[in-house]
């Protein structure tokens, strides 16, 4: 079974008393460290059986990401690995916040919008991974450290209407260091008009799907 709640709480709590976890640090993945498949085999029925959680620990002004062991039934650490950089862990929640003030209070950006005729505030922001395209020197000319933390930012149009997706904001993208909390570039190119589509669909009724029925009358996996 996956770890409940409890276990969580638990794993992060012993994961953060470890002295190599340093105040502030994000448990981006916390999840059950499955046992060998022998151990799952040779199990009987009124035998122990271990329940570990893996924990991942990542140090956002370090850029280094920590994955921890901890066994729930003795509830210790069993093994502490300084992952190489630059591994890293998936987005997780905190960066889609805090990237947002960032960006909202930027000049360059704001200045990107009213070339378009947006409002600052009419705007909705997409947050994504930065892929494998490096940001080497930022806009004042400095050198980025190499596996710097770098988020992409899609600007769209709210404006009060349904669904911001339905209208772009084309040619403004915005690399953000996730490590020092500040913006590298902010990439300004066509300035196309922005769709003012409001998001009412056809009004065409579409017939119900067909089920789909699948029939194998001879399986041959085994």
């Amino acid at each position: 079974d996956p770890l409940n709640q409890q276990e969580i709480i638990l794993a992060v709590q012993l994961a953060k008393a470890h002295p190599n976890i340093t105040a502030g640090a994000f448990f981006p993945n916390v999840v059950l460290n499955e046992p060998l498949k022998e151990k799952v085999l040779a199990f009987q029925s009124g035998g122990t059986f271990s329940r570990e959680a893996l924990v991942e620990v990542y140090d956002r002004p370090k850029n280094q990401l920590y994955r921890v062991i901890v066994d729930l039934r003795a509830k210790k650490v069993t093994a502490f690995d300084k992952l190489p950089q630059p591994t890293q862990p998936a987005i997780f929640p905190d960066e889609f916040s805090t990237i947002l003030p960032i960006i909202n209070q930027d000049p360059e950006w704001r200045a990107a919008m009213k070339k378009r005729g947006v409002k600052p505030e009419d705007v909705y922001l997409d947050v994504w991974a930065g892929g494998d395209l490096a940001v080497n020197i930022d806009r004042e000319g400095k050198s980025v450290p190499p596996g710097t933390r770098i988020m992409r930012v899609l600007s769209f149009l709210r404006g009060g209407k349904p669904n911001p997706y339905d209208r772009p904001i084309e040619g403004v993208v915005v690399a953000v260091d996730m490590n020092r909390l500040k913006v590298l570039q902010v990439t300004d190119t066509v300035v196309a008009p922005v769709s003012q589509y409001n998001g009412k669909d056809s009004g065409i009724q579409r017939e119900p799907l067909q089920p789909l029925r699948v029939e194998q009358a001879q399986p041959r996996y085994q």
